[in-house]
């Protein structure tokens, strides 16, 4: 019998719509498929990295050039798709390479996201578009990955990382453009590079689901609610006010809004300097002096964030450098966990060189349940089995950060920062992995890491990268949620001297500190 594994990628702090988690509830409990079927629904940082993840989960630790996969056929199916169970028994009878069901373009519901590049191999345009009226299996060149249907031994034939972003490059009278081409129009450029055919079935249209995170219905306001919100008492009042109405009437509101409540996850730059001398580090740690986080500071920031966001803060990314150099990192967690939300979560990221060295007390307050260790999954010789057996002794929750980002092991997003270049990449910002990083530090909330560190590069190599105040909020002039919520939702300007597209990089410690591992320079 044919094996059929289904991958569910969603991001950080989202989920699967409860009408596509009904599909696939349906689709795992159906008892007349002529195959056998395993779903994995993953979260990740990055959507990219989530894709290549769960091709390989549950162990995708293992070789990434590994080519014994354990299924016949694969199947990409987003968090935001509601579909039959006939539809993907079609998709398998086809018996191809590559093959997608149709859905709906967000912006164009008239068009699928399929169709032809231009005359430009990787140009993709809204006039190559397949339209929505379309019937019949269509030869096509690319398509989203949204509802996507691939054997197996395409993943042994192209280069890893499968799902990957690209870049196109093509000359109009003697002028160099360049196009950006997301992960699932990545993949199918290496496919078809491979020799593999695309295909489409214009026949089995799928449902490509809409979330409008400022108006919910009631269904999936009480999915909210009942997902992480059960007792957050202004979530009870806005459903029950739903439910009546808002002139008391139980017949209407059938939508409201939750854009004035703020519910966000903060990293915290514990100590800016590490233990370690990794190669693409994206908090610059090895340019970084020594430095540790003010408790006096950190208490009165996350006070005022509190309040703020009306008890909104869900998570603290407790980071570096490395952490557990701090010598006050009990009292640490301590502040943090009184920031918390009663339904958050502290995660304390760390390399776990020194966590054998510990005393207990750090442990106690680790075993707390809203306490989790995050342990870097680096090529460093430290006994992962027996850290495992220590942190299972003192009853501390752990994972890998392989299992905590989705990505493969022992992998770095290679960043590079480019001085001379004077406009940002939409793109760049609209797949960054630290787009939902912001970092709160010494009164400010900068927008990703890679703004707040970029001091370190400019201290270590003179070039100057400057911080406007589109990079970052003020905490003490802040009076409402609703200011966080604008800037979280807006490019910053510092986005301009990010190389894009980033790329995946071995994870090295060998001190690998020269200038072009973090700065490019174009020259014109």
């Amino acid at each position: 019998m044919l094996k059929l594994r289904v991958g569910v990628p969603y991001p950080n702090n989202g989920e699967i719509l409860p009408k596509a988690k009904a599909s696939l509830d349906k689709l795992r409990n159906a008892k007349d498929n002529d195959f056998d079927i395993e779903i994995f629904e993953s979260s990740g940082a990055s959507i990219a990295c989530t894709r290549n993840g769960v091709v390989h989960h549950p162990n995708y630790a293992r070789s990434i050039y590994q080519s014994n996969f354990d299924f016949d056929f694969y199947m990409c199916i987003d968090s935001d798709i509601e579909f039959k169970v006939e539809d993907v028994r079609k998709l398998i009878s086809h018996d191809k390479d590559i093959v997608t069901g149709a859905y709906a373009h967000r912006g164009n519901n008239q068009l699928m996201v399929a169709g032809h590049y231009n005359e430009i191999f990787g140009l993709v345009t809204e006039d190559k578009f397949l339209p929505w009226a379309a019937t019949g299996l269509v030869e096509i060149d690319w398509a989203g990955a949204g509802f996507l249907l691939i054997k197996k031994d395409v993943f042994t034939k192209i280069e890893y990382p499968w799902f990957r972003e690209e870049i196109t490059k093509y000359i109009v009278d003697g002028v160099v453009y360049a196009t950006w081409a997301g992960e699932d129009v990545g993949f199918c450029m290496a496919a078809k590079k491979a020799g593999y055919k695309i295909w489409c079935d214009c026949d089995v249209k799928v449902n490509h689901l809409v979330s409008d995170p400022n108006s919910l219905s009631l269904d999936e306001l009480e999915h909210k609610v009942s997902k992480s919100m059960k007792d957050t008492e202004k979530y009870t009042a806005l459903m029950i006010k739903a439910l009546r109405g808002v002139e008391g009437s139980h017949t209407k509101a059938n939508t409201i809004s939750y854009k004035d409540y703020t519910f966000m996850t903060v990293d915290i730059q514990v100590t800016d300097h590490c233990n370690l001398n990794c190669t693409h580090c994206c908090t610059f740690s090895p340019f970084a002096e020594t430095k540790f986080l003010d408790l006096n500071v950190f208490q009165h920031d996350l006070n005022k964030l509190k309040q703020i966001t009306n008890d909104g803060i869900m998570g603290l990314n407790l980071a570096g450098g490395e952490p557990l150099q701090h010598p006050e990192l009990i009292a640490i967690i301590d502040i943090a966990k009184k920031s918390l939300n009663s339904q958050g979560k502290i995660f304390l990221f760390t390399n776990g060189i020194l966590l054998q060295s510990m005393r207990d007390e750090f442990f106690v307050k680790c075993s707390d349940p809203q306490v989790q260790i995050v342990l870097s999954d680096y090529s460093i010789d430290i006994d992962i089995n027996e850290i495992s057996k220590l942190l299972a002794k003192h009853n501390v929750a752990y994972c890998t950060s392989q299992d905590y980002f989705k990505a493969p092991k022992g992998y770095f997003f290679a960043r590079k920062l480019n001085p001379d270049k004077s406009s940002a990449d939409a793109e760049c910002w609209h797949c960054c992995t630290l787009k939902t990083c912001p970092v709160l530090h010494e009164g400010k909330l900068y927008r990703c890491p890679v703004i707040c560190n970029s001091r370190h590069l400019t201290n270590k190599f003179g070039y100057k990268f400057e911080i406007t105040e589109s990079d970052y909020l003020h905490i003490e002039k802040l009076n409402d949620a609703a200011d966080i919520k604008v800037f979280l939702d807006k490019q910053p300007e510092f986005c301009k001297y990010c190389v894009f597209p980033v790329d995946m990089k071995k994870h090295t410690t060998n001190g690998n500190t020269l200038i072009e591992n973090y700065i490019e320079l174009i020259s014109e």
